[in-house]
C-alpha cells in the first residue's frame, strides 16, 4: 500500500519546515514549495492536466506569496483539471480572507494564521478518510527538493552582463532561481557567486514569469551539469 501525499505552499521556511515534519511523522511523503507553482509535478505549463489521477492526496497553501496568493493558485489549479479533491485543499492566511465567495466556489478549507497542529490534524483526519490508499496517485518528482533563501550572482554564457537572483530550493541536480533577468529555456547559466562549486554551471529546463503588484520577476528551474 502507497504512502500519502501532500503538497505544501510557503515562502515562510519555518512554515514549511513545520509542517513538512509534522505531514512526514504521519507518515506522508511531502514536496515542499517556496514559489506558488500551478503543477509542482510538471515542468510544462499546459492548458490542462494531462494525467488522469491525482499527483498528491493533500494540499496546503500560504494566501500571500509572490507573484499569485493562494486562492489564485487554487483557481488556475481548478482550470487546468487538477484532479487532486478539492475538500483535500487548504489556504492558510495570516488575516480573514476577503475572498469568502471564492474560496466557498472552490471548496477548499482555510486556517487561520497562527492555527495549532491540533487543529490542522482534524483536517487531515477528515482528508484522509477520502484518500483511496489502493488508487495509485501520479509520480511523484525524482528528487526532493528542499526550501532555501540563497543570494546568486550569475551570468548567460551567451552574454557577458552578471546578474543577481536568488536561489529558493536545491535537490541534488538542480535548483530553482528567481531573478527580474529574463531568461530563455535551454540558456547556459554560470554562478559566479553564493552556489557550491559542484553546481556553479547549469541549463534553464523551464520558466515561469511572477507579477507581484504590477513588476515582473522570473522563476527558473535549472539542472546543475
Amino acid at each position: 500500500m502507497r504512502k500519502r501525499r501532500a503538497v505544501i505552499f510557503d515562502d515562510d521556511t519555518f512554515i514549511l519546515n513545520l509542517l513538512d515534519a509534522f505531514l512526514s511523522r504521519k507518515g506522508y511523503e511531502v514536496t515542499c514549495l517556496s514559489k506558488p507553482v500551478v503543477c509542482p509535478y510538471s515542468m510544462n505549463n499546459e492548458a490542462y492536466c494531462p494525467n488522469d489521477k491525482p499527483c498528491a492526496d493533500v494540499l496546503l497553501s500560504d494566501f500571500q506569496m509572490p507573484g499569485m496568493n493562494g486562492l489564485e493558485l487554487l483557481e488556475k489549479q481548478r482550470d487546468i483539471g487538477c484532479r487532486i479533491d478539492n475538500r483535500n485543499k487548504a489556504v492558510m492566511s495570516g488575516h480573514i480572507i476577503e475572498e469568502e465567495g471564492m474560496r466557498r466556489e472552490l471548496g477548499c478549507a482555510c486556517f487561520k494564521k497562527p492555527f495549532l497542529l491540533s487543529e490542522l490534524d482534524v483536517w487531515i483526519t477528515a482528508c484522509e478518510e477520502r484518500i483511496p490508499l489502493s488508487v495509485l496517485v501520479g509520480a511523484p518528482r525524482k528528487e526532493r527538493r528542499n526550501p532555501v533563501h540563497i543570494p546568486v550572482a550569475c551570468s548567460v554564457s551567451s552574454r557577458s552582463r552578471q546578474f543577481s537572483g536568488v536561489v529558493t530550493d536545491v535537490s541534488s541536480s538542480g535548483f530553482c532561481l528567481t531573478t527580474d533577468q529574463a531568461l530563455s529555456e535551454n540558456d547556459f547559466l554560470t554562478v559566479n557567486a553564493g552556489m557550491p562549486v559542484s553546481c556553479c554551471r547549469a541549463a534553464v529546463r523551464w520558466i515561469r514569469q511572477l507579477e507581484d503588484n504590477g513588476s515582473y520577476s522570473y522563476m527558473a528551474g535549472c539542472n546543475c551539469y
